[in-house]
């Protein structure tokens, strides 16, 4: 049961107790009917507090202000949490909302995230005029740390995050970033942007795209979206389409790059899937660019697979795999498979007879790095009840549903440690394989 199903006494009470009762705890996330004047907010060393934006909020006004007030010193993390568009105007409106994010936005070290998030059929575009009146007020923007946005049919005025000069984590699902929108809105100047952290995910290479072209639109290197300090880079989009873009990312930020992680949709360009990208890594920067000393993490997410295809569709994450070879310091690839189910599947004998290259690239990595790399595959098949289950031998399940082997190649059993959990439900068995390269 989640603590905001408990009945309003039972919350306070717990509140209560937490209040007059020392604690070891680090940090607290705290929504507005949690605030205690008495709390001994001086124990945490971290305080998230979300912002909502519902019609209490804008009425209870002054008392809510008032409480907010009291952790003004502690708190370390203001989250804005949106999920309609009247309410950016709501909030715009409502001068003690304003009030308190000048109260708050000078605190140093504060992390400011802005969130809007939509829910199943509430999507709607975001009224980009009203977002820069309520967030880029000069006492604001410059706060900004973190946004995330994640709303359907959205085109983001790509200049505003521009106006964020601490900026580290851009985050986006199904929103297309346009170059064209705002410019300057309310005659801000453009920031220097290092950025540390980014996930695209949705429509197709528009983002990726209007990410790189938006530095030649200005023709002034001092004034970009800088990625040679990027950290983490979550790829979520069409990768066959995009990974030209991709690929110029990756590129930019050789020196701080720590993980990749990408989606592989197979069945999004059908039969032409693998020569389209495996064209595209044998023309990347990847094999040429000088060795990723920071990288260590290599993710893969294959959706829209089928055993209906033709193709083997693990090619070109084999080919992708083969173009870190150089890489020193990787330690770590990890493989999620998600495939759909029929009564006439059998998924266990696809997965044996297409693997095959992607053990032989991994393999060809240990081989080349002579050193320890993990490797993590899961498969999901369905969404089961979780439970752990060792086989006999440690090597090998039989499936007695369609009796056939698990996906370890047997032939590499001396370079790996093997076990099996797996997840499985009243028909169908959803198996998670961890494979461990060891050490020569």
């Amino acid at each position: 049961m989640a603590f905001s199903d408990l009945s309003q006494e039972l919350i306070d009470e717990i509140i209560d107790h937490a209040s007059d009762t020392r604690t070891d705890l680090l940090a607290c996330s705290l929504s507005w009917r949690c605030f205690r004047p008495r709390c001994q907010f001086h124990l945490f060393k971290t305080i998230w507090i979300q912002v909502p934006t519902e019609d209490r909020f804008l009425i209870l006004g002054s008392e809510v202000f008032e409480k907010c007030l009291i952790l003004k010193t502690y708190v370390r993390c203001l989250q804005l949490f949106m999920d309609h568009e009247s309410e950016w105007n709501l909030l715009y409106e409502n001068d003690n909302c304003l009030q308190l994010m000048k109260r708050f936005c000078p605190i140093p070290d504060l992390r400011l995230e802005l969130v809007y998030r939509g829910g199943p059929g509430v999507w709607k575009p975001i009224d980009w005029t009203s977002f820069a009146k309520v967030f880029w007020q000069p006492f604001i923007a410059p706060g900004v740390t973190t946004i995330i946005l994640d709303t359907d049919g959205t085109t983001f005025p790509f200049e505003l995050i521009f106006q964020c000069s601490k900026l580290r984590s851009l985050s986006t699902s199904r929103v297309s970033l346009s170059p064209r929108g705002i410019s300057r809105p309310l005659g801000f100047p453009v920031h220097h942007l290092y950025l540390t952290s980014l996930r695209m995910t949705g429509s197709r290479d528009e983002m990726t795209t209007a990410l790189l072209n938006f530095r030649d639109r200005y023709h002034d290197n001092n004034k970009l979206l800088v990625l040679n300090k990027l950290k983490k880079f979550d790829h979520r989009l069409d990768f066959v389409d995009d990974f030209y873009a991709v690929d110029e990312i990756i590129v930019n930020s050789t020196e701080s790059l720590e993980l990749l992680r990408c989606r592989i949709d197979p069945g999004y360009q059908g039969s032409d899937a693998n020569p389209k990208m495996l064209k595209a890594i044998k023309d990347s920067k990847l094999v040429s660019v000088a060795r990723l000393p920071a990288f260590k993490h290599l993710e893969f997410e294959f959706t829209g697979m089928s055993s209906d295809h033709t193709q083997n569709p693990f090619l070109p994450a084999a080919a992708l795999i083969h173009s870190f070879s150089s890489i020193s310091n990787l330690s770590r690839i990890a493989i999620k498979i998600s495939l759909p189910l029929s009564e006439e599947s059998r998924p266990w004998m696809w997965l044996s007879r297409n693997l095959e290259p992607l053990d032989m690239a991994i393999f060809d990595l240990g081989q080349t790095v002579r050193r320890q790399v993990k490797l993590e595959i899961c498969v999901e098949v369905d969404e089961g009840s979780v439970m752990r289950k060792k086989s006999d031998d440690g090597h090998r399940i039989k499936d007695d549903e369609w009796e056939s082997d698990c996906i370890i190649n047997l032939e590499r059993e001396k370079y790996f440690q093997c076990n099996f959990p797996f997840t499985s439900s009243s028909k169908f068995v959803s198996r998670r394989y961890g494979w461990k390269y060891n050490k020569y």
